[in-house]
């Protein structure tokens, strides 16, 4: 019997019994049997086709469209800010920004990607990280939100207000390298369980991607070329039709030489990828070796998962047929931006 006497932790271990012998039964550690649950994230994806539209901008209100043209034309200069925010960039290395009269401008949005995505862009001549990339839509158009942090409270389909203080290019002049470099975000749909119907407009592509397509939400079917990875920075490719990767291609000289030559000129108005178009272009003409017309050649895209996908091992096979949806960004190439196996449908 243990005498009761206030000695702290050592006296009670003397009565208790070292538990570093023995250990303790695993079913008292484990009472309940393991399982395992899927991630079952839902999106509600609805058509631009079918009529289904934000409403946005309000009537009176300014949209996306209007922030866009926003930018000064003729200019080198890459930070574009409002009167009220010049101070807040003096020290930026290169010169001051150019300060615009539409800024700051408060818009209302919906957001079409989680803000999970990392981009690199140059601020100011020297390389900024911002960790919490993600892009909205109106019914005129889209643009990218740089953004640090990696948490936030809100996601796809959520509705915002915008304030836009600061514009910026990512890393070009292209048209479809416009961001917002500073803003405010008031989310207006409060929580992730309330009665709010979150959609996220989508619009059905038959063709490669372009500047046209500018961080709008676009819905493309297709098959597996290449499985996204950590040795292709998980970078998925799709092409319209099946493309047989295993097909043995015959000496390249004569006709067949000439067919996938001019073949490839013309593929890459519908895939940018030269290495891909080559294997297109094979595919097609060891059947035929008739040149093929524009319309007979399938587009092809690059659909970029993100980093948690690619680390739970997310990885369609080549081959899967499916359709993914997602907004169009051009981070140094156009892809399509994938942050849930809900935007993934698979086909077979």
């Amino acid at each position: 019997m243990c005498v009761p006497v206030m000695i702290a932790a050592a006296m009670v271990a003397a009565c208790t019994g070292d538990l570093r012998i023995g250990g303790v039964p695993t079913d008292e550690l484990w009472p309940d049997d393991v399982g395992q649950s899927e991630l079952n994230q839902t999106l509600d994806l609805r058509d631009r086709d079918e009529g289904n539209a934000y409403g946005l901008p309000r009537e009176g209100e300014l949209g996306i469209a209007d922030l866009i043209a926003a930018y000064p034309q003729g200019t080198r200069a890459t930070i574009f800010v409002g009167e009220s925010d010049r101070s807040t960039l003096t020290d930026c290395r290169g010169g001051a920004p150019l300060v615009i009269d539409e800024l700051p401008m408060t818009i209302e949005v919906v957001v079409t990607h989680h803000p999970r995505r990392f981009m690199k862009p140059e601020v100011c001549f020297q390389d900024e990280r911002y960790w919490g990339t993600y892009t909205v839509e109106d019914d005129t158009g889209g643009i990218t939100v740089l953004r640090g942090e990696r948490t936030a409270n809100f996601t796809f389909g959520d509705r915002a207000l915008l304030t836009v203080r600061a514009l910026t290019w990512t890393f070009s002049l292209d048209q479809d390298t416009r961001a917002v470099l500073v803003a405010d975000l008031q989310p207006l749909t409060a929580t992730a369980t309330d009665d709010f119907e979150r959609p996220v407009l989508f619009s059905k592509l038959d063709r490669g991607f372009t500047a046209d397509d500018a961080t709008e939400v676009k819905q493309v079917e297709g098959w597996v070329f290449q499985s996204p990875s950590n040795d292709n920075f998980n970078e998925m490719i799709m092409t319209q039709t099946a493309i047989d990767v295993e097909a043995t291609a015959l000496p390249l000289e004569g006709p067949l030489l000439t067919c996938v030559r001019t073949c490839e000129s013309t593929c890459r108005s519908r895939c940018d990828d030269g290495t891909l178009c080559f294997e297109i272009c094979e595919d097609l003409c060891l059947d035929s070796t008739d040149i093929p017309a524009a319309d007979e050649i399938p587009a092809c895209w690059r659909v970029s998962m993100d980093i948690d996908l690619g680390r739970r091992g997310f990885s369609p096979e080549v081959g899967s047929h499916l359709r993914a949806t997602g907004p169009i960004v051009n981070n140094f190439d156009r892809q399509m931006w994938i942050y849930t196996p809900a935007q993934i449908e698979f086909l077979d």
